[in-house]
C-alpha cells in the first residue's frame, strides 16, 4: 500500500484528484488522504503516517522545507492550464492588461501563448508568499487590471479590488504527478530492500569486508574483518 498525502489548493481541484484516482490502474495500491488546504494552514501530521506528499505552489514549498525526510512532489501546472485560465479570464472579465502570477517553469510559454489572445499581459517571476501584496502593487501600477495566477494569489486579488482567475490543474498533470509519486516510492522501497540485502550479505560473510573512503575513514567493518584485526594486534 502507497500512503499519499494529496493537499489540494481550491476545494474544485479535489474532485478532479478523486476522479483521477478513482480510475487510476494501480488504485487498490494507493491509499490516499486529500486535503484542502490554503498556504496559510500548516500541514501537521506524525513523519510516518504517509510514504509522500504531493502538493502544488507555495504550499510544496511548505511541506519539502517543514518534512524533508519525506518526499514531496510537486503538481505542476501546464501550458494547456495557463491557456484555459486566459481564455476563462478574457470571458469573464474583458480585461485591457492581464498580470500572470508565478509560474516560472512556463514563463516563456506564456509570452507564446499570450499572442493568441486580443489583450495587453505582463508575467511576473514568482515570489515568496508574503511578497505578493507588493507584486500585485506593482501590476496594478503598470495598468494591469485582471490577474491569472494560483489560490493565495486570487484571494489576495480580491482585497485589492482586482478581477482574477485560478489556473486550475487538469486532469493529465494530476495524473502524471500522481504517476511521479508512485514511481518514486517504489524506488525509495527498491533501493531499501537492495541496501537491506547488501549489509545481510556483509555482516553474515565468513570473509572479512572492509571499505575504507578516500579520507581514511573506516565505512564499513564487518564482524570477520574486526576479528582478523584483533587477532592480528
Amino acid at each position: 500500500m502507497i500512503r499519499i498525502l494529496f493537499i489540494v489548493p481550491y476545494p474544485q481541484l479535489e474532485k478532479t484528484v478523486k476522479y483521477v484516482i478513482g480510475h487510476h490502474p494501480d488504485r487498490d495500491r494507493l491509499q490516499v488522504d486529500i486535503k484542502v488546504l490554503s498556504v496559510e494552514d500548516t500541514p501537521d501530521f506524525a513523519i510516518d503516517q504517509y510514504d509522500v506528499i504531493i502538493a502544488r505552489g507555495y504550499m510544496a514549498e511548505q511541506t519539502s522545507a517543514q518534512y524533508p525526510s519525506l518526499p514531496t512532489i510537486h503538481l505542476s501546472i501546464s501550458g494547456f492550464d495557463i491557456i484555459k485560465a486566459m481564455a476563462e479570464c478574457c470571458r469573464t472579465w474583458h480585461p485591457r492588461k492581464v498580470a500572470i502570477l508565478g509560474f516560472d517553469q512556463q514563463i516563456y510559454d506564456v509570452k507564446d501563448i499570450c499572442h493568441l489572445f486580443d489583450t495587453d499581459v505582463e508575467v511576473f517571476a514568482p515570489a515568496p508568499h508574503k511578497e505578493l501584496g507588493k507584486t500585485l502593487e506593482t501590476a496594478l501600477a503598470h495598468g494591469c487590471d485582471a490577474l491569472i495566477g494560483g489560490y493565495s494569489a486570487n484571494i489576495l486579488a480580491g482585497q485589492y479590488h482586482m478581477a482574477s482567475t485560478v489556473v486550475q490543474t487538469g486532469r493529465d498533470t494530476v495524473l502524471q504527478t500522481l504517476n511521479e509519486a508512485i514511481h518514486t516510492v517504489d524506488q525509495i522501497r527498491q533501493e531499501r530492500v537492495v541496501s537491506q540485502m547488501h549489509r545481510t550479505i556483509i555482516h553474515s560473510s565468513k570473509d572479512g569486508i572492509l571499505y575504507v573512503d578516500a579520507g581514511g575513514t573506516i565505512r564499513v567493518c564487518n564482524q570477520a574483518a574486526g576479528k582478523m584485526a584483533w587477532n592480528a594486534v
